[in-house]
């Protein structure tokens, strides 16, 4: 009697694992996928929704807005040599969307010791948020590839090891990131952008009364129209900024080891300092120019001045200080090392040079 209960149960248990157990179908790279899942959230613009993710877990994440609530889909995608132990991996891999007190949390869970991590397996989450618009974004993942097109009212990721993307925020943007690229655009508001060892670039900005933040390390920094305060520090890699219009007092571009290249649409106002050790600065000003310029290069390079009215101060050796227009702005531009400083001005019938 004892043993058909011990062997009723074995089955038992066995149906339940075998009915709990999520469908999974192998594609043509070997990959076994889950099927698509959703959950639905009540949530209103304007409140905030936090995404957090295990470290041993990897993917993607796309935010949209659309709708009067959060609709989270995502599909579990598993590297493994058969099915029951990417079966098994699934069972670790959990979704789970729960209310706050501003907003919902969305958390991406896995162990932190995952018997994927350290070899050759592995386990990735496909997944895409909707979410009303105007809402508040914070991201906390490692290795997501995060892609974002709002609006948003806030969209801040504390730090990634992967791509990241954003698009139309206005209010608050801060973005840390390393080894990947980091790319934002339709920007309005404050904004700080920190990445290493790889590229930034960004578009259609407008800070406001606000500073810019940008800082890269061993990365490039592309800008395309650009107004605003901004403070931007890279090293080993050029920066190139195009439909510029900066405003403010404390403007700072800095390089130590690459090249500066601007374009403004006009220079009226506001004041910038440009700081290069080992890097050529060109300064194209495609409009009005209303400024003073101090220029100061090393010992064995040249100040460039050409298609631009203008009235030296002060030449030296090393040192080349002029005006042109009404002197409202302010440009100072300091080379220390074998770097040239080329200033073009839009007038192409005529000009100068030193």
């Amino acid at each position: 009697m004892m043993t058909r209960l011990l062997i009723g149960a074995v089955l038992l248990m066995a149906v339940q694992n075998l009915w709990s157990a999520e469908p999974l179908t192998r594609d043509r790279e070997g990959l076994f996928a889950g099927n698509r899942m959703e959950q639905t959230a009540a949530l209103k613009g304007g409140q905030k929704i936090t995404i957090n993710g295990a470290s041993s877990l990897s993917g993607t994440i796309s935010v949209t807005t659309g709708g009067r609530e959060c609709r989270v889909a995502y599909r579990k995608l598993l590297k493994a040599p058969d099915r029951q132990e990417a079966a098994d991996y699934a069972d670790l891999i959990q979704v789970e969307t729960t209310g706050t007190p501003d907003g919902l949390l969305i958390d991406l869970q896995a162990p932190t010791k995952a018997p994927w991590s350290g070899g050759t397996n592995a386990a990735r989450l496909e997944v895409e948020i909707t979410v009303p618009e105007k809402c508040a974004i914070k991201i906390a993942t490692a290795y997501f590839d995060i892609t974002a097109i709002g609006p948003f009212a806030e969209f801040v990721v504390t730090e990634s090891l992967s791509k990241v993307r954003v698009e139309k925020v206005d209010g608050v943007t801060e973005i840390k990131v390393s080894n990947r690229p980091l790319a934002v655009k339709a920007i309005t508001g404050k904004l700080s952008l920190v990445n290493k060892y790889s590229d930034i670039s960004l578009e259609d900005i407008d800070t406001g009364d606000e500073t810019g933040l940008i800082i890269n390390d061993n990365g490039e920094v592309d800008i395309n129209k650009y107004r605003g305060g901004l403070d931007l520090r890279t090293s080993y890699d050029r920066i190139v900024g195009r439909k510029m219009f900066l405003t403010g007092v404390r403007n700072r571009v800095k390089n130590v080891s690459g090249s500066v290249a601007l374009s403004f649409d006009s220079l009226t106002t506001g004041k910038l300092r440009i700081t290069d050790d080992y890097g050529q600065v060109t300064l194209d000003i495609m409009g009005r120019v209303d400024a003073r310029f101090v220029c100061r290069q090393a010992e064995k390079s040249k100040v460039t001045v050409d298609h631009m009215t203008m009235e030296p101060t002060a030449i030296y050796d090393n040192r080349l200080e002029f005006a042109t227009g009404q002197e409202a702005a302010e440009v100072r531009v300091t080379t220390t090392g074998d770097g040239d400083i080329l200033i073009n001005g839009p007038d192409r019938g005529a000009g100068g040079g030193r």
